[in-house]
């Protein structure tokens, strides 16, 4: 089902998926419901190191084990956005004007990796966030042996 409409409900179920996300290890940069200029639906943006260090899918995968375990009836996986955190990109949100209204942050019309967003409402910037030591892992999962290399 699409998200068209945002209440504060959404963002606080927002910032409890990034509390939970951060406490399974994932450090995450800044969050934000958005709107592209293209699509009706709000999207659920989530900026972490660990997308550039690591790449997106294994971010995927470690947020929507996260999903998987609470968050499944609230925030539909296609209404996941995940951002990464290049110096471009961290440049770009730390100079974005900002509007402080209980703790969110209201942004109109602007470009971040290369997604043109109309309006955004930042509900949690950590700019000064680091990628993890190791690549995440899905709460949960055994960790797997990994094959061994023949010497010849």
């Amino acid at each position: 089902m699409d998200k068209t409409s945002l209440v504060d409900e959404d963002i606080e179920v927002g910032r409890r998926f990034v509390a939970a996300l951060e406490e399974a290890g994932l450090p995450v940069a800044a969050a934000m419901w958005f709107k592209r200029s293209s699509y009706d639906t709000w999207m659920l943006g989530i900026a972490s190191p660990n997308v550039q260090v690591y790449g997106p899918l294994s971010v995927l995968r470690f947020a929507e084990a996260v999903r998987q375990n609470g968050f499944a009836d609230r925030i539909n996986r296609d209404n996941l956005f995940y951002f990464n955190t290049s110096k471009q990109a961290l440049d770009d949100l730390a100079s974005l004007p900002k509007t402080l209204t209980e703790g969110v942050r209201e942004i109109w019309s602007f470009r971040l990796n290369h997604v043109d967003i109309d309006k955004a409402l930042f509900f949690h910037l950590a700019l000064d966030r680091r990628p993890s030591d190791v690549a995440p892992r899905p709460p949960g999962l055994k960790k797997k042996s990994l094959p061994r290399k023949r010497v010849a």
